[in-house]
């Protein structure tokens, strides 16, 4: 059996969404409206070999409501605006990150974000976006 021996890398701070930069959004197959791939359904991830666990994150839906409103909709304008500007803690550079429980999933952070992006694979290109 081989066995292969992952590297210690140190995540970088620098975090950008190229979602908001390029004022993209995702529309599954019900209809449903997500800022980004990260926030489209639930999975789990692994961030320094710690499960985090992902919950979707719904802005709208098109079968129900046009998409500029749901664009145009203040809660969608604020979170483009907190992305934008990444008003969100690093949680990986935090040295209380062991003994948090936000960082069990992205539900919420320490700064009041809900959701949050703290940890996001994309900002931190990890994942690259298309």
């Amino acid at each position: 059996m081989i066995q292969a021996q992952m590297p210690h890398i140190k995540l970088r701070t620098e975090r950008h969404c190229k979602f908001v930069e390029d004022k993209a959004m995702v529309i599954n197959h019900k209809g449903f409206v997500s800022p980004c791939y990260a926030l489209m359904h639930s999975y789990n991830c692994y961030i320094y070999w710690r499960i985090k666990e992902m919950y979707p994150f719904y802005l709208g839906n098109v079968t129900k409501e046009l998409l500029d409103q749901i664009w145009t909709e203040p809660i969608y304008i604020n979170f483009r605006r907190a992305v934008n500007d990444f008003q969100f803690p690093s949680c990986t550079d935090c040295k209380f990150m062991d003994g948090c429980s936000y960082v069990d999933n992205n539900d919420s952070d320490c700064w009041g974000n809900s959701p949050s992006c703290a940890e996001c694979l994309w900002s931190r290109q990890l994942i690259a976006c298309p």
